[in-house]
């Protein structure tokens, strides 16, 4: 039995959001301490920066605490085009460091007079990424694969594939599954693992509070499958059957099998399932989701 190493689960990333009443006047107030807080970044943040983005219906601050490279956070406050305003808190946890994000949660309260804890437990989440790391399996040694999807796409990096969507940008649930050890080497912060590949759960319209996350959220990772590419290749010499897989590395699963016919691509979806991994455990990895949701808990 092959021994599979996980990297503990993160939430690498997650917006919260709260809506502004109309009669208020706090959506003025909460762009003038925006631009005081750039004004004064040098004090908030002497090793770090400030920005200040603007676009036709939204003022958005970037939060760099220690590294003008590095971010933590975003501030936003916007209006849709049917005036709904709202302010939005969005968090880089795998960023964090040391006592940053205790900082950070200071600045909030003083500045905005928006404690943290009432964001946690009370802003609705519009979206999250949760993502573990394989140590263990290296990517292009497997297919991963869904039920009912037909969007997927292959990103190139230097003439390889080294990034694989599964569903697409407005999808509620989107998988991105990539090579995170070379994402790190081309990042110049090469870590001591050769292998790290990274599966990531992008969610949509959660409609929940951070602190619901852990009872209310159901495991998106239960849905993705995963099939191992050498026995799948073992499984028949026929042609067709070999170009699909090779189509699979290129644009993925769900493009290559919405071009099959529908026999065909039955047939492949219970092939591919015929040679699943028995490495993939989403259950297993779903215990550890507490213990992630802690690094962004008040």
């Amino acid at each position: 039995m092959t021994i599979s190493i996980w990297y503990p689960q993160i939430v690498d990333r997650i917006h919260m959001t709260i809506s502004i009443s109309k009669k208020s006047q706090l959506y003025g107030v909460l762009i003038g301490q925006m631009m005081g807080m750039k004004d004064i970044q040098s004090d908030l943040v002497p090793k770090g920066k400030i920005t200040i983005s603007k676009q036709q219906y939204i003022t958005r601050l970037g939060y760099y605490p220690s590294d003008k490279k590095r971010k933590i956070a975003d501030l936003e406050i916007g209006s849709t085009k049917s005036g709904h305003m709202y302010f939005k808190l969005v968090l880089y946890p795998s960023k964090f460091q040391s006592k940053e994000f205790s900082k950070f949660k200071d600045h909030l309260e003083t500045l905005f007079q928006i404690p943290y804890d009432v964001m946690f437990y009370t802003a609705k989440v519009a979206y999250i990424e949760l993502a573990v790391d394989s140590l263990t399996h290296q990517f292009h040694t497997f297919i991963p694969f869904r039920q009912k999807i037909n969007w997927s796409k292959g990103w190139p990096e230097e003439g390889e594939k080294n990034t694989m969507y599964l569903g697409s940008k407005l999808s509620k649930k989107r998988f991105c599954i990539y090579n995170k050890a070379k994402h790190l080497t081309d990042s110049k912060c090469a870590g001591k693992h050769k292998i790290r590949t990274r599966f990531e759960a992008r969610l949509r319209h959660i409609g929940m509070a951070a602190s619901e996350i852990t009872e209310h959220l159901p495991n998106p990772f239960s849905c993705l499958e995963i099939a191992d590419l050498p026995k799948a290749r073992a499984l028949s010499a026929d042609l067709q059957w070999q170009s699909f897989l090779d189509q699979c590395l290129e644009v993925g699963s769900a493009s290559s099998l919405k071009q099959c016919q529908k026999l065909i691509r039955k047939k492949y979806m219970t092939m591919l399932r015929d040679v699943a991994v028995t490495w993939w455990n989403p259950d297993y990895l779903w215990q550890v989701l507490p213990t992630a949701l802690e690094v962004i808990a008040p």
